[in-house]
């Protein structure tokens, strides 16, 4: 973008006039300031003044100058003007709305300004609609009524006697000389007794003695354990 433009005018000259040195500033070389520093001890008190002799840059990007006296290294002088002027610093001013905005945006976080918007806009959006419902809930003749009572998920526990082998409840089985609910089994004996029911201790380890058949039949006991003994040959 280098070529007159002969054509242009007014502001689109301007713009024009600026893209150019603007590319030209890019292509040249870094621009080379010279600053000048002057320490100056006042009794115990040491000022600085500092100030730019030259810098040659392109209009659009000046850098400020000042103008200082021609010091010499160790030279004492009399300042024509010597005030103290009371002053105090103060805190900055609180962020604005706007300011805040503005400060967000300068940082490129203009994407989390929308979001945080988006989502605080929600929020009230379905806080609004709760607000809604609960009036509406107030409003009702008698809300009392429209109460349903929870009913329970379970059933209340109630005990119930264990089955046990033979499919028989414990609630049906006499007691063993232990106090327990006797255990039903069957004979596995061969014989005529072999499968018939019969009650015993229900202990796993040491047992009474209590023994009964469970079909009520002969040779049944209520306080004894029917054992039976074998001979070698006799």
């Amino acid at each position: 973008p280098t070529l007159y433009a002969s054509d242009l005018t007014g502001d689109e000259l301007k713009v024009y006039e600026f893209v150019v040195r603007r590319f030209l500033a890019c292509c040249s070389d870094h621009a080379v300031g010279h600053e000048t520093t002057i320490e100056i001890k006042l009794w115990e008190e040491k000022f600085t003044a500092k100030g730019m002799n030259y810098l040659d840059v392109y209009p659009y990007d000046r850098w400020g100058e000042s103008n200082l006296p021609n010091f010499q290294k160790g030279e004492t002088f009399i300042p024509t003007t010597c005030e103290m002027r009371e002053g105090r610093t103060s805190p900055p001013e609180y962020l604005t709305e706007a300011d805040l905005i503005s400060i967000m945006d300068q940082n490129g976080i203009e994407d989390v300004i929308k979001d945080s918007l988006s989502m605080y806009k929600d929020m009230y959006i379905k806080t609004n609609e709760n607000v809604q419902k609960l009036i509406q809930l107030e409003n009702r003749p008698n809300p009392v009524n429209h109460v349903h009572p929870v009913q329970p998920i379970r059933r209340p526990f109630q005990p119930s006697a264990v089955a046990t082998q033979s499919g028989s409840r414990q609630s049906d089985h006499p007691k063993c000389q232990c106090g327990l609910y006797a255990a039903s089994n069957k004979t596995k004996s061969p014989g005529v007794n072999h499968g018939r029911p019969y009650f015993s201790c229900p202990k796993a380890g040491k047992k009474c003695n209590f023994f009964q058949w469970a079909d009520g039949g002969p040779n049944s006991g209520s306080g004894t354990r029917r054992t039976h003994t074998t001979s070698d040959g006799n």
